[in-house]
């Protein structure tokens, strides 16, 4: 195995290991993906994002953002309140059945282009995991190759990107039958109140000790 092919499945294994997680870009995605609602446009703003991400973090900005400890809270602290918010709204759609059949939850989904590139947006910038995983570990681990292999590992992590998104928003749909049934979008959206809210704290705790 070469070099180069070597650097950049190093780089589809690590990405695939940071993207494919529980978290509010891939429950968005996921819940689009099952009501068949703006896929293509949210795959593509979420995997475009991540893009953009990896190829700073390998840039070096990765170090810069990880030596300011003000733009780290910044980012913990506003992520945090997204998706403290974002577990809310969640909790209220699980705890509301007559809100729950599949015609109300294809209501509250993102029914434009327009908007459904700023909920993709919206999802995949202001929740600081984003960068760690992408900006500063992508961009650590991709410092340790060869400059002249980096390319190829961020290639292979871009790679990784595309296809989860890909699969996640248009495999989706398999899930369709199930979600006929209001019970699994209860169960869903409680899970989704849970992730959302444990990641919160963990923003919290981890950057201001509360």
């Amino acid at each position: 195995m070469n070099q180069a092919l070597q650097a950049y499945l190093t780089g589809v294994f690590t990405g695939a290991g940071l993207i494919i997680a529980i978290g509010p870009q891939n429950a968005h995605v996921l819940r689009l993906g099952i009501l068949r609602r703006q896929v293509l446009s949210t795959v593509l703003v979420c995997a475009c994002v991540d893009a953009v991400l990896i190829v700073a973090g390998l840039s070096g900005m990765g170090a810069l953002v990880q030596a300011s400890p003000v733009l780290l809270q910044l980012t913990a602290l506003g992520g945090a309140v997204f998706l403290g918010w974002y577990g809310i709204l969640a909790a209220r759609r699980a705890l509301r059945p007559q809100g729950m059949s599949i015609g109300h939850v294809a209501d509250a989904a993102p029914v434009t282009t327009l908007a459904a590139i700023g909920a993709a947006l919206a999802f995949s910038l202001l929740n600081p995991h984003v960068y760690l995983d992408t900006v500063v570990l992508l961009g650590s681990i991709g410092g340790q190759q060869p400059p002249v292999m980096r390319p190829w590992f961020g290639g292979g992590a871009v790679t990784a990107s595309f296809v989860w998104f890909f699969a996640l928003g248009f495999g989706a749909h398999h899930l369709a039958p199930l979600f006929a049934r209001p019970l699994a979008w209860r169960v869903l959206d409680a899970a989704i109140a849970v992730t959302m809210w444990a990641i919160a704290a963990s923003l919290l705790v981890r950057r201001f000790d509360v």
